[in-house]
């Protein structure tokens, strides 16, 4: 079961397990996150939209929760209850450390360049049929300079 404030769950769980994390580089995360845990286990990951913006989709939820820190470091204390199972908390570490390696900068690009967040308004809802489509199987997913198939 899904519940509604679960990509905050997500989110803070990822700031936990990952240093240096931005707000702007846990949005790219999120949504990274998203299309791999969808491609590998063909279920949501969580239930909340993203909104185009400026640098690419944010969840805005997850992102006025963490915009007190502006540009900083974000922290958040371990939460008690984690709407998350096993499986995706494992899947989480795992992705989350790969993605960390990557640029943030590198990370806008690539949703710039290779998402349906391209030719969206700022403020446009993307659907997760938009982003499941436009991820298919038979598409890798593309990273900015070359890097293709994060997972």
């Amino acid at each position: 079961m899904i519940c509604m404030d679960k990509a905050l769950d997500v989110a803070k769980f990822i700031v936990n397990k990952t240093e240096g994390m931005t707000n702007l580089k846990l949005q790219k995360t999120l949504y990274y996150l998203y299309v791999l845990f969808y491609r590998k286990y063909r279920k949501d990951l969580f239930n909340e939209n993203f909104k185009a913006l400026q640098y690419g989709p944010v969840v805005i939820d997850v992102y006025n929760y963490f915009n007190v820190y502006g540009s900083r470091q974000l922290f958040s204390p371990t939460p008690e209850k984690l709407a998350l199972s096993e499986e995706e908390m494992d899947f989480l570490i795992s992705m989350s450390k790969k993605l960390s390696n990557y640029n943030v900068w590198d990370l806008v690009e690539s949703i710039h360049r290779y998402s349906p967040w391209n030719g969206k308004s700022m403020n446009q809802i993307i659907t997760k049929e938009e982003i499941k489509n436009y991820h298919t199987d038979n598409k890798p997913i593309k990273m900015y300079k070359g890097i293709s198939n994060a997972g």
